[in-house]
C-alpha cells in the first residue's frame, strides 16, 4: 500500500500560479513594481538618490503585504491592529454599579441567612 504524507494543518496551503507565487504574492509583486517605476520614471524631478529611498520605503511594505504573516494574520490586518492598539486616544472608562439595587424590594428588608421571621 501507498502512502503519502499530509500536513496536518492543511488550511496554511496556498495553491501557486505563476513562478511558483501565490495569487496575493504575485499581486503584491506586481503592485511593488509598478510603484517603482513610477516613481523612478515619472517623478524625474525628485533627486535620484532620494527617488531610491522613496522606492524602497514603498515597496518594501507592498511585498510584506504579499508574504509576510504574524500570528497568523496576514501583514495588513497585523499593522492595523498593531496602530489602533498603540496610538489610538481611546480610554477605557469603568463605572462600578450599586448591584444591590438590582435585589428586589422584599428581599432588601431580610438581613442575612440566619434571621428571624414575624
Amino acid at each position: 500500500m501507498i502512502q503519502v504524507k499530509i500536513s496536518k494543518d492543511i488550511n496554511k496551503y496556498e495553491s501557486k500560479t505563476f513562478w511558483g507565487f501565490s495569487p496575493r504574492q504575485l499581486g503584491f509583486t506586481i503592485l511593488a513594481i509598478i510603484i517603482a517605476l513610477i516613481i523612478n520614471f515619472v517623478l524625474i524631478f525628485i533627486p535620484e538618490d532620494l527617488r531610491g529611498f522613496l522606492t524602497m520605503a514603498v515597496a518594501i511594505p507592498c511585498i510584506g503585504c504579499g508574504w509576510i504573516n504574524i500570528q497568523g494574520m496576514k501583514f495588513e490586518k497585523y499593522v492595523y491592529l498593531f496602530l489602533k492598539s498603540n496610538f489610538s486616544n481611546k480610554k477605557r472608562l469603568f463605572i462600578n454599579e450599586n448591584l444591590y439595587d438590582y435585589i428586589p424590594a422584599n428581599k432588601k428588608k431580610r438581613k442575612g441567612k440566619h434571621s428571624k421571621r414575624s
